[in-house]
């Protein structure tokens, strides 16, 4: 948490501290004369650029209470600046605190609006704050301040009047539901401790009574009376207060405020205005009095934080990248120098191995032209052990033709012309060619040409051949050839054979 200047202002006397590390150090009170506004100006001095904090403890102050239209944005701006405008027309510090919201069905806003009628009294430190180019941070009302430790306490009433001795006199603050409704300071010149007790229990009786004539609470409802005493100074003012059912006291000591403060009792003040400067600094209420000009610097102090939390940031993952990028490059640089050793010595057996290695009985261009090669001639690789199964099952339905020969063949269908290059590769085909005879042949050529075409139409059947092309018969049967021959042949023919010749081309595997 960064550090503040407080200030605590009264008519009696100035109390002046510097807050840090979440407790209050170089705490000083003064008189409220000129050596005080001096040492506020050497403060200042001594911590430039340290926000300020002002609370003011005065009776010169109004609370009013009002239910306003429940309204967001532009409209409750205007609103409530109007109705200031309107509850407090010569005051230049006042503000509109917003509460909460009613219980009814219309919901209505529940507004605290406040005043500072006496601006005399803050003038001249408002003075020494711009001539020191401090930022302002608020002007806050003591009673505002005083609300959160009602929050802290956390009494089980709903109605709480709190009693505090200031250096200003005996302030009493009236809280509903943890709200603060109105407050008065009055102003008292204790004489003896009996005389300043029934002084207390007098005013905090009034009080009483202008909580119940305002409506500002109920008679029947449970009113507690907190009476904050560090000092122990104040034991007896529960004894002498009028004994009602309704009414319940106690008195807050140091080790039970030290309790609702959060802090070492060792680092709470017992002065009754420096504690609640303690309590300005941890708890920064949200109604200020200051006016928007006066605290201009401390929006541009904030702003200025801000600007350097994100420089510090950003500079601080700059070199944390960096880091990163050096400790990356460190490691890379090893590694790559493990690389090279490893690729040296990977090189050095090499070399030491190809040394040893026989002569090679070709160059390494034609080995490896040979090995394409024959990786070609593996991936198109094939047997006749198709042709043979689908021309087998055909011979197996008809005995009678015997197989003479076959010649299988496969490669490349030849379409392309010589010495001109194929736009694509060609297509490799399966062909055989197959010559056979009709044993035993008796002489009769029509029942031996009818038996050739029924075994090329039974071929044609079979899924995996193409085509089924017959390219010798046993007679010519081309009627522009001429009869030759004798008897004695057709004899001899009776008893060979009638012999045939089939081309088949099978059909490209899927």
């Amino acid at each position: 948490m960064s550090a503040k200047i407080l200030l605590n202002l009264s008519v009696r006397g100035v109390t002046m501290a510097v807050f840090a590390q979440r407790k209050l150090s170089d705490a000083r009170s003064f008189a409220n004369d000129e050596p005080a506004r001096k040492a506020f100006a050497s403060l200042l001095a001594a911590h430039q650029r340290t926000p300020v904090y002002v609370m003011v403890d005065v009776a010169e102050e109004d609370f009013r209470s009002e239910t306003l239209p429940h309204v967001a944005g532009r409209a409750r701006r205007e609103m409530v600046a109007r109705k200031l405008a309107q509850l407090f027309r010569t005051a230049p510090y006042r503000a509109a605190w917003l509460q909460g919201r009613g219980q009814d069905r219309r919901r209505d806003d529940q507004y605290l609006f406040l005043a500072l009628n006496n601006a005399e009294l803050l003038r001249p430190y408002l003075e020494i704050i711009e001539a020191c180019h401090a930022p302002l941070a608020g002007i806050y009302l003591l009673p505002v301040v005083s609300q959160a430790l009602v929050e802290r306490i956390k009494p089980d009433v709903p109605g709480v009047l709190l009693v505090s001795r200031q250096r200003a006199g005996l302030r009493q603050s009236f809280f509903l539901d943890g709200k603060l409704r109105m407050s008065r300071l009055t102003p008292l010149d204790p004489g003896n401790d009996q005389a300043f007790e029934q002084s207390f229990v007098g005013e905090i009786e009034k009080s009483r009574l202008f909580i119940y004539n305002a409506r500002l609470f109920s008679r029947d409802a449970p009113l507690r009376v907190s009476i904050v005493d560090p000092t122990g100074a104040l034991q007896g003012v529960c004894l002498g207060l009028t004994p009602e059912t309704n009414l319940q006291c106690e008195v807050l000591g140091f080790e039970a405020l030290a309790k609702a403060f959060g802090m070492a009792a060792a680092d709470l003040p017992r002065d009754m205005d420096a504690m609640l400067l303690c309590l300005l600094g941890r708890h920064r209420p949200d109604c200020s009095l200051a006016l928007p000009r006066e605290t201009r610097g401390f929006a541009y102090h904030q702003l200025r934080n801000v600007i350097h939390g994100a420089a510090a940031s950003v500079a601080a993952l700059a070199i944390a990248w960096s880091g990163y990028n050096l400790y990356a490059d460190v490691d890379y640089g090893k590694r790559m120098l493990a690389a090279r050793n490893e690729t040296a010595a990977l090189r050095a057996q090499y070399e030491e191995a190809a040394r040893r290695f026989p002569a090679a009985p070709a160059a390494a261009e034609d080995m490896r032209s040979a090995v394409d090669a024959v990786e070609a001639m593996r991936q198109h690789a094939r047997t006749p052990e198709t042709a043979m199964r689908l021309l087998g099952q055909s011979l197996a339905a008809y005995p009678a033709i015997e197989l003479a020969k076959l010649e299988w063949r496969y490669g490349g269908d030849g379409k392309t012309a010589p010495g001109v290059a194929a736009a694509a590769p060609q297509q490799w085909q399966e062909s055989v060619e197959v010559s056979a005879q009709i044993r035993p042949f008796d002489g009769d050529y029509r029942a031996a040409l009818k038996l050739i075409e029924q075994f090329a139409q039974d071929l044609r059947s079979r899924p995996g051949i193409a085509e089924v092309r017959v390219v010798e018969l046993p007679v010519n049967l081309d009627p522009k050839s001429g009869l030759s021959g004798n008897t004695q042949d057709v004899v001899d023919a009776r008893a060979a054979s009638a012999q045939f010749r089939l081309a088949l081309t099978l059909r490209q595997a899927g």
